[in-house]
């Protein structure tokens, strides 16, 4: 599904439809669009969308905010990674400690430095 602005995707959600059940897959939305929330309108727009027989809307996992304001019921999923060798030892420690305390960090940096890591980030990816 597709929220398009004068000719331009706003946004888009893929999903697969099975017995009922939307599964969500993908959703994603151009930043340029941002302050008017085309995730949260495109998923109305399939919510309201008739026809399609769905009955049980699943977002599927990691849980995130913008996923859990749309239920009050909320599946618990754990990972496990079990490493066989030296370079699976460091992924999962970086996994488990380096990346949540990244997060971490970059959250305590001032917005306008946070811009800047972004800036920089985007250039290489």
């Amino acid at each position: 599904t597709r929220l398009s602005v004068g000719g331009e995707t706003a946004a888009v959600e893929i999903g697969l439809i099975e017995r009922g059940r939307y599964y969500s897959l993908i959703q994603s939305y151009d930043r340029r669009y941002a302050s008017h929330a085309p995730g949260r309108l495109l998923l109305w727009k399939l919510f309201a969308e008739t026809g399609l027989g769905i009955e049980v809307f699943d977002f599927l996992a990691p849980t995130h905010p913008h996923k859990t304001e749309w239920t009050d019921a909320v599946i618990v999923v754990t990972d496990y990674a079990i490493p066989l060798n030296l370079k699976g030892r460091l992924a999962v420690s970086y996994l488990r400690t380096g990346k949540p305390w990244l997060k971490r960090a970059f959250g305590t940096l001032p917005m306008p430095v946070r811009k800047r890591v972004i800036g920089l980030a985007h250039r290489f990816y």
